[in-house]
């Protein structure tokens, strides 16, 4: 699959995956995406700690060039922030099935429980709340979009670190 001149390895992304950043639509995002996870993959110690809440760094550098690909293209900015201020019925939780029916959240090991889904699902629709309130009041004062992102981003990365291992936030 050809990203941006860059060659993937049919080994490196699941199908799905390399459907989705192969559309033309998605260009953009996937550069930002292939970088973020290239740089990740040669990080120290990275690359050995499957499981793990991405560290500091390599969470400050995705969300630096998510908001540097906004700030570079309005349109992208635009794309990048209805993606970031998904609804709540668009939030997932990354899930690990592989010793079914044993189900654990991928990033933290912590078990899937009714208990630990109610919180997700309650941590869920406030933070969704909370990005289009900030999204109303950002737009009505006439704030840049990239600019909105970068607080979007903000909000997401101060959410509790239970949730952000649940749902993947690695910033």
């Amino acid at each position: 699959m050809l990203i941006d001149s860059k060659m993937t390895t049919a080994s490196s992304v699941s199908p799905r995956v390399a459907d989705t950043l192969s559309r033309p639509e998605n260009k953009s995002f996937a550069a930002v995406f292939a970088s973020v996870t290239e740089s990740a993959a040669t990080s120290a110690g990275n690359a050995n700690r499957q499981g793990a809440v991405a560290d500091d760094a390599t969470g400050a550098i995705y969300r630096k060039r998510l908001v540097d690909s906004a700030k570079a293209d309005p349109a992208e900015a635009e794309k990048l922030l209805a993606i970031n201020t998904a609804p709540d019925n668009g939030a997932f939780p990354l899930i690990d099935i592989s010793n079914w029916p044993t189900v654990r959240y991928s990033v933290s090991g912590e078990l899937q429980t009714p208990e630990s889904e109610a919180y997700f699902a309650g941590v869920a629709a406030s933070a969704s709340k909370a990005r289009v309130e900030l999204l109303q009041q950002e737009r009505a004062k006439g704030t840049p979009p990239a600019e909105i992102l970068d607080k979007v981003l903000a909000l997401n990365s101060a959410l509790s670190p239970r949730y952000k291992a649940m749902a993947n936030i690695g910033y």
